[in-house]
């Protein structure tokens, strides 16, 4: 495994690689490389990501702006599949990351933002998906045997949030909101751990907020319907105004985007979740720290109490 640095620093400073596609050029195949995209305003790079930007090498890819400056990956056609690790003579088989990205469809709800499709049952390779946000696109699709792990992400108007129909592959879902989709986080298999925990799917507008084959385990999550995953600690048909985000207020429309999703005082999702060792991590989406206690984590990508003069999430393009 090794990192490949694309851009230039913040002072201007040209990186290792100038573009993401000297970085990929020179990463190698299959072998958990990752490419970390930095961003400077005085040497911008204003072009839109291509279609299929990891196929067959498998790469991982990491924005270095740091929480709240996202750098910002839109399609150029309907069907894009955006980050695409598709079956083929190579197939994942060790970690990859995708973290601090976030996806924008530019022309149609069709196009992908990421696919993994591995055949081989025999496949270790996994799909960590962190701290990513997804606005009117197809979110993080899983088939045949993939592990994928989808962490501290938020997911506004899209087609789905998750769907995996992956066979005999373990599927995670922690600490991610899904706000006005057409399904939320949705399971398609059988004979499969699916867990999620700590999630909010609200204002699914054409299926349920969450569907499928959920291990029993799965808990402290939230629904405005009857169907979030519960061990005792969800909260189901939940209001959007007891929800209490920061800017909630300013448009009625839950599908609008971007909007601050982040819970203020009064909120059901304050202190409502559980830290769960190996699935929470010790910040969130914006790098606020989580609390320690058993019970007492937010539920959804942000912890409260928010923090200072953040909400304003600044997107980057990137060559």
């Amino acid at each position: 495994m090794s990192n490949f640095d694309a851009g230039y620093d913040a002072d201007g400073n040209a990186k290792t690689y100038t573009t993401r596609t000297l970085a990929l050029a020179a990463a190698a195949t299959d072998n958990a490389d990752n490419i970390r995209i930095y961003y400077s305003d005085t040497n911008a790079n204003p072009v839109w990501f291509e279609a299929e930007i990891a196929t067959v090498k498998h790469v991982g890819w990491q924005g270095m702006l740091g929480y709240q400056k996202c750098i910002q990956v839109i399609g150029d056609s309907a069907t894009d599949i955006w980050c695409d690790y598709a079956e083929g003579a190579v197939e994942i088989s060790e970690a990859v990351t995708i973290q601090n990205l976030t996806f924008l469809a530019g022309y149609s709800d069709n196009a992908q933002a990421i696919n993994i499709d591995n055949d081989d049952a025999s496949s270790t390779g996994q799909l960590f998906v962190d701290r990513c946000k997804f606005y009117g696109c197809r979110g993080v699709f899983g088939t045949d045997y993939s592990f994928v792990r989808v962490r501290y992400c938020e997911f506004v108007g899209c087609l789905n949030a998750v769907l995996h129909q992956s066979a005999n592959k373990e599927m995670s879902v922690t600490n991610c909101t899904a706000i006005g989709c057409h399904s939320g986080f949705k399971t398609d298999n059988s004979g499969t751990v699916n867990l999620v925990y700590n999630s909010v799917a609200f204002g699914s507008t054409s299926a349920e907020d969450f569907s499928g084959n959920w291990d029993a385990a799965s808990d402290h999550n939230v629904s405005c319907d009857a169907t979030a995953p519960d061990n005792g600690n969800s909260i189901r048909s939940e209001t959007w105004g007891d929800l209490k985000f920061a800017l909630s207020e300013l448009d009625s429309d839950t599908a609008s985007a971007p909007m601050d999703y982040r819970p203020t005082l009064g909120s059901s999702l304050i202190n409502a979740g559980k830290t769960v060792a190996g699935l929470t991590d010790s910040t969130d989406i914006d790098g606020k720290t989580i609390s320690t206690q058993p019970i007492g984590c937010s539920i959804g990508v942000d912890e409260f109490p928010s923090a200072s003069g953040g909400g304003t999430i600044v997107l980057h393009y990137f060559q």
